[in-house]
């Protein structure tokens, strides 16, 4: 087991040596990523907050029983088909 570490030890720091010419690179995904990670954060929250307005105007646009009772047949069958 010693040996393959003292074999494979000279590999990896030869591997780690050609990193620094994609440093640039790397940083600028980073940032990218985090300006889309935010982008992305604030467009579900404004899905987020369009549903729940949505959901509030269904629920507001119902019709109470007593109301319903003053309809004529065919205003029913027009309110339900609506």
């Amino acid at each position: 087991m010693k040996k393959l570490f003292f074999f494979a030890l000279p590999l990896l720091l030869i591997s780690c040596k050609g990193v620094e010419q994609y440093r640039a690179g790397i940083e600028e995904l980073a940032s990218n990523w985090g300006n889309t990670t935010t982008s992305i954060t604030d467009f579900a929250s404004s899905v987020s907050n369009d549903l729940s307005n949505y959901t509030k105007a269904v629920a507001g646009a119902t019709l109470d029983d007593a109301d319903a009772m003053k309809l004529k047949p065919e205003q029913t069958a027009a309110w339900d088909a609506a």
